[in-house]
């Protein structure tokens, strides 16, 4: 999987990811060993703007909820036109296109 993981990209990538989580999640506790207690946090010169930041973190972690546009919209504190043309130059997809994709990858990892 870490393999196919360095060779893919965009949400393919993520879906990958999801079900290298799914199966560290599902594997027997003897198999298992920490790490790292580090927690995750996004490079501070990431490119994408603070607020698509807040949206993907937002949506990777509830994606299994209803999750509206509107309350993403809320949460980055963007208009609907510019949050579009932001999620779309930094994804090459909708907002609805990018959490289905993730939805169906995860149902595929589980």
């Amino acid at each position: 999987m870490f393999k196919e993981l360095a060779r893919s990209s965009g949400v393919e990538r993520l879906g990958l990811f999801i079900r290298l989580l799914a199966s560290l999640a599902n594997a027997p506790s003897g198999d298992c060993t920490t790490l790292s207690r580090k927690v995750f946090s996004l490079p501070a010169g990431c490119s994408e703007p603070r607020g698509i930041n807040l949206a993907i973190r937002h949506i990777t972690a509830n994606f299994r909820d209803e999750i509206g546009l509107e309350d993403i919209l809320r949460l980055t504190g963007m208009s609907k036109a510019t949050f579009s043309r932001q999620f779309k130059k930094h994804y090459g997809k909708t907002f609805s296109e990018f959490l289905s994709e993730i939805r169906l990858q995860a149902a595929v990892a589980s």
